[in-house]
């Protein structure tokens, strides 16, 4: 996520696979505190071109004195008179910040102070200014990680401020080399080197023809794995995920491998209650494999593009795997007593076993309308589902009703993602989809993030959905979050959901969950260090119907309430 201000990423419980539980996720912080840096400029910086004593009063406006981050004295932008000046404003939880320093400080400070200044001679220098001093273990190991060279603090924003800075990073090329030093170049958000390169080029006579690109994009990797588990008396769900993340520049590519298994205990039913025969009880376990990859590609500024796309099998409810096994179960014992009683007919099964499987795509086009501050995200996505028999009861000696379907879903979207002030950051998300046979589907999502002080955030959430001819749902959590020392974060939330009874595509009619409310509490645990991050977190969850099933005799086990409970371990390591 781009982010203009210290908004730290907030963290419920992770995606359950199988249902719309509670979600978490999170990037790692990198751990290790800083070498000390050196006291002394960077090297490199050639005195071709004679340096003023002093700029005097033509530094109004643009003139500083900062600590460095290392500590000692301060350091005045006069000081740099007769050089160019490149100014990098940062901040360790700043994404785009990550992307843009290493290449400033290769393809800019490095390269400068190989060819001994820019064209004319005129020495070149980078100053990366922290503009966040509240955590100085995690601007440590930001600086580690990016490998910058000359670090100074700008308490309380000042300077970022005074150059009108709204989002970060904030790059600015000064010419302090003129008799009228000034800014030559300034730009929120990273737009790569070449336009950086045109500017100082260009300071001391004519710009000569582009610079070749020579710096090489930092290219990162992240493996992730996650466990969950959702357990109940009668239901269990677990879930498993391997993540890769490959990037490198302003784009990446994610694939994501998961697994896991639904195991319901089915009741059965006495004699005569739904079928001549008893209905065995019985146990079910369904497996479920998938592969997801989405992959983001930089367009042309100011566009980004992500594509998606993947499959699995398996079932992704456990209440169609429950009613799945009620009509095996009920076919079962019709045939059987057939059979038994009336052999002289030919009543054969027709209950299939279910082959579940789905595949989808999607793409987005993300507008960056604002630098670093502003998105809006045009979205689209297509789904196809099938392999579960849906079942009508008909006579005994005709036996079950089979009908074989695969259900498409279409949907479009807005994304609108804003930085309202330093502290407060919003994401509303509106879509509408359209699945065979079923209205339309409208869906309305939105977050904020507010960090209520330096080390405490508290992120909230609702959305609303609605379906004719009669469904409704809405929910609505937060989730609060403390961390120390940047390395251990401890965060509790809630989260309550309602809806008028959920449309299930290959259940029947009378099958059909009734409205229902559910309640989850969470609490998390997260270690950070300099390449791993470890987390934990545990809660209880709680459905409640509001009302009997269409059918309570058959289906009174199958939406009865339950008390969950609730776990989560992941781990991820960067390199």
């Amino acid at each position: 996520m781009i982010r203009c201000f210290r908004l730290p990423t907030v963290f419920l419980v992770s995606v359950l696979w199988i249902s719309a539980f509670a979600d978490s996720g999170g990037s790692v912080d990198l751990d290790d505190v800083l070498q000390a840096m050196e006291s002394a400029p960077a090297q490199g910086a050639s005195s071709q071109a004679e340096k003023p004593a002093s700029l005097g009063g033509k530094m109004d406006g643009l003139d500083f004195s900062l600590t460095p981050f290392e500590g000692g004295d301060p350091v005045a932008l006069g000081d740099f008179a007769g050089e160019i000046v490149v100014l990098d404003f940062f901040a360790h939880w700043c994404e785009p910040c990550r992307k843009a320093s290493p290449q400033i400080e290769e393809g800019i400070a490095a390269y400068y102070a190989g060819q001994g200044g820019n064209p004319s001679g005129i020495p070149v220098r980078v100053l990366a200014i922290n503009a966040d001093d509240s955590a100085p273990e995690a601007t440590a190991r930001f600086v580690e990680e990016t490998g910058l060279e000359w670090v100074l603090n700008d308490s309380g924003g000042k300077v970022f401020e005074q150059y009108e800075g709204v989002g970060l990073p904030l790059l600015v090329v000064l010419d302090l080399a003129s008799a009228e030093p000034g800014i030559v170049y300034q730009s929120t958000g990273f737009k790569g080197l070449e336009p950086m390169h045109a500017a100082i080029d260009a300071v001391g006579g004519s710009p000569l023809a582009p610079v070749e690109d020579v710096h090489s994009e930092k290219v990162g990797h992240t493996l992730s794995v996650a466990g969950s588990a959702l357990v109940s008396d009668d239901v269990s769900l677990v879930d498993a995920l391997l993540e890769y993340k490959l990037q490198q520049g302003g784009g990446w590519f994610k694939l994501n491998v998961l697994g896991g298994y639904t195991d319901v205990e089915f009741p059965g039913f006495p004699a005569q209650e739904v079928s001549p025969l008893a209905v065995e009880a019985s146990e079910r376990r369904d497996q479920r494999l998938g592969v997801q990859g989405t992959a983001r590609f930089n367009v042309a500024e100011p566009l980004a593009l992500t594509i998606g796309g993947g499959g699995s099998s398996g079932f992704t409810d456990y209440r169609a795997l429950w009613v799945d096994e009620f009509y095996h179960q009920l076919d079962q014992s019709q045939v059987d007593f057939v059979d038994e009683f009336l052999p002289f007919t030919n009543r054969t099964v027709n209950y299939l076993e279910p082959e579940p499987w789905n595949a989808n795509v999607s793409a987005d086009l993300r507008w960056e309308y604002l630098p670093t501050c502003g998105f809006l995200t045009v979205l689209a996505n297509y789904s196809a589902s099938g392999g579960i028999p849906s079942y009508l009861e008909g006579d005994l000696l005709d036996g079950l009703e089979v009908e074989e379907k695969n259900y498409y879903t279409r949907g479009v979207g807005l994304s609108l993602e804003n930085i309202l002030t330093r502290r407060l950051r919003s994401l509303l998300d509106v879509q509408v989809q359209k699945t065979t046979d079923r209205e339309v589907r409208t869906l309305f999502k939105g977050s904020f993030n507010y960090a209520l002080l330096d080390h405490l955030v508290c992120r909230t959430e609702f959305s609303y959905v609605h379906e004719d001819p009669g469904f409704d749902a809405w929910s609505a959590g937060a989730v609060l979050e403390k961390d120390w020392n940047d390395t251990w974060f401890v965060s509790v939330g809630a989260r309550y959901y309602e809806d008028t009874g959920e449309i299930l595509d290959t259940v029947p009619e009378s099958a059909a969950p009734p409205a229902v409310r559910t309640y989850q509490g969470a609490v998390a645990l997260r270690w950070q260090g300099a390449h791993n991050a470890l987390k934990v977190s545990v809660g209880p969850y709680y459905s409640h119907y509001l009302e009997p099933a269409s059918d309570p005799i058959r289906f009174s086990e199958l939406y009865k309430d339950r008390d969950w409970v609730y776990g989560n371990l992941s781990y991820v390591h960067t390199f």
